[in-house]
């Protein structure tokens, strides 16, 4: 599992919610490199608090992953991610929704059918 947290976050880049799921841009120092994950799909923990008054917690499975070697702020590592809710979902925006959705009682015909 990768952790992102105050030690190794640079920015958080973007953090949006849309009708399926939440997602997270995070710039993070130093490249990630792990013989075993090739980073896309695996599981990632953010916890930090970029500020005083705010603190993000987000379990969640990385989407897309950019490696940078050279830039103004040296070795770097981008990952894009999508939040999981408590059942491992990662569409549980869209899946909240419908359950919340009244679905109309379904009624016999006259004929019996």
């Amino acid at each position: 599992m990768i952790v992102l947290n105050n030690e190794n976050v640079i920015a958080i880049e973007k953090s949006s919610s849309n009708a399926l799921c939440k997602s997270c841009k995070v710039l993070m120092q130093g490249l990630y490199l792990n013989p075993i994950s090739q980073g896309v799909r695996s599981a990632v923990l953010l916890d930090c608090a970029p500020s005083e008054t705010r603190h993000l917690h987000e379990f969640g499975m990385v989407t897309g992953m950019t490696k940078s070697i050279k830039r103004d702020l040296g070795e770097t590592t981008r990952f894009t991610f999508a939040g999981l809710d408590d059942e491992l979902n990662l569409i549980h925006n869209l899946t909240n929704i419908i359950t919340r959705a009244k679905v109309p009682e379904m009624r016999a015909s006259s004929d019996g059918s």
